[in-house]
C-alpha cells in the first residue's frame, strides 16, 4: 500500500491497520507513522536502492544493511545501537 500525504489526512491519531500477522500501523496527528508489533522484518529502503532491515524483537529492535553480513540491536536501556 503507497499513502501520499492526501491520503494520510484520511487516518485519525487513533487509526489502526491491522495484517493477519497483527502488525499495527499508526498515523500520529504530526503524520509521523508507527509501527507496532514488528515480528516481521521491514525494509526501508532509498530511490537508489540502498536499503536498511528493521525487525523487532521481544525486548529491543535488530537491524541489518543487506549484504553487509553485519547486524546490530538496540540498547533500549542505554540508547546504544550495538554491533552483534
Amino acid at each position: 500500500m503507497v499513502l501520499e500525504k492526501k491520503d494520510i489526512v484520511q487516518y485519525s491519531a487513533k487509526t489502526t491497520i491491522q495484517n493477519e500477522a497483527k502488525m499495527k500501523l499508526e498515523v500520529a496527528q504530526n503524520y509521523t507513522v508507527v509501527l507496532k508489533e514488528v515480528f516481521n522484518p521491514i525494509i526501508l529502503e532509498t530511490e537508489e536502492g540502498n536499503q536498511l532491515v528493521v525487525c523487532m524483537r521481544d525486548d529491543t529492535i535488530e537491524m541489518t544493511v543487506p549484504g553487509s553480513d553485519r547486524h546490530w540491536r538496540a540498547d533500549m536501556e542505554t540508547g546504544e545501537i550495538v554491533e552483534m
